[in-house]
């Protein structure tokens, strides 16, 4: 076991940078960009949790009445781009 005074110095050795604003300052970034990572990976994942479940039903559709999947199938595939407004370039499938 390691002497009381070892952890009491690790301690105040922490406590002493941690009053350094340039760390203070990287630590809240980084605590920031991780929150913000954290978001993006919660979006992403709900993204691809519609995907699949409208892929999925898109299957469950074919399955039961094979024309009704076939007709949405068919209906997904053949939209046309349409422009968004105010864009002046390419069109693009919203």
């Amino acid at each position: 076991m390691k002497r009381p005074l070892a952890w009491v110095m690790v301690v105040l050795a922490v406590i002493l940078i941690l009053q350094f604003y340039p760390v203070r300052e990287l630590l809240a970034a980084e605590l920031l960009f991780g929150l913000g990572f954290a978001v993006l990976l919660v979006l992403g994942g709900l993204a691809y949790l519609v995907g699949s479940v409208a892929e999925r039903s898109l299957e469950s559709a074919n399955v039961g009445v094979p024309l009704t999947g076939d007709s949405a199938r068919r209906g997904l595939s053949a939209r046309e781009p349409v422009p968004i407004l105010g864009d002046t370039g390419t069109q693009r499938i919203i």
